[in-house]
């Protein structure tokens, strides 16, 4: 299943063992395995209710910052953190992701 969500974002391509996030032509991260099963029922909800935009956010906000963690505390905590998010902050870490790739300073905030 492949959803296209806002002009920046291509795509979400859906497969069962795997999210892909595709930006600009370019596959941008994906998630599977363990850290898919964590953050599957937000997908599900997302896609469920026609997707409004800041959640859309969200997502890539929660792709890029659990990318490379290993620990499912930490995945769990990010995860957390990020659906908690205010619309301003979350624009605004969208941002620094997609302009700066600037991942680094978003886990050191939420794990620190």
């Amino acid at each position: 299943m492949i959803i296209t969500i806002m002009k920046q974002i291509n795509k979400i391509v859906i497969s069962d063992d795997r999210y892909t996030i595709v930006l600009r032509g370019k596959r941008m991260t994906s998630i599977s395995n363990w850290k898919k099963t964590i953050i599957d029922p937000y997908v599900k909800e997302i896609i469920k209710n026609g997707s409004m935009e800041i959640d859309l956010v969200n997502l890539v906000v929660l792709f890029k910052a659990i990318g490379r963690i290993e620990s499912m505390t930490s995945v769990d905590k990010i995860f957390n953190h990020v659906r908690s998010m205010s619309r301003e902050i979350s624009y605004y870490w969208y941002s620094e992701i997609i302009n700066y790739q600037n991942v680094k300073d978003l886990r050191n905030k939420i794990l620190n």
